[in-house]
């Protein structure tokens, strides 16, 4: 698993700040989180690692 998979987790299940309150979130990431483009290169390098290796 990713070596920082703990920090990201507690990032995720932070919660959102709306009109002053937190609140939960259930899944994902909120719109436009700077976190999303990070989860997304993360898994797109493990699929393209995975589609090379299919390849050969």
């Amino acid at each position: 698993m990713f070596p920082d998979h703990i920090l990201i987790r507690r990032y995720l299940q932070a919660g959102v700040m709306e009109d002053g309150l937190i609140r939960p979130t259930d899944e994902g990431t909120p719109q436009g989180e700077p976190l999303s483009p990070l989860l997304s290169n993360i898994m797109l390098d493990d699929f393209d690692k995975l589609m090379v290796n299919t390849r050969s």
